[in-house]
C-alpha cells in the first residue's frame, strides 16, 4: 500500500509502499516534495 505523509509545518510530501503482510518498506519508491507552499 502507498502510505502518504504530509508536514504543513514543513511545507513537504513524503511517499512511500509499504508492505503489511511481511511488515517490509520498499525504500526505492520513496519519495520526497518540499517547497509546497500549503495552505493551512
Amino acid at each position: 500500500m502507498r502510505l502518504v505523509e504530509i508536514d504543513t509545518a514543513a511545507n513537504s510530501l513524503h511517499t512511500w509502499i509499504y508492505g503489511p503482510y511481511n511488515n517490509q518498506t520498499f525504500t526505492e519508491y520513496d519519495r520526497t516534495v518540499t517547497g509546497l507552499g500549503l495552505v493551512r
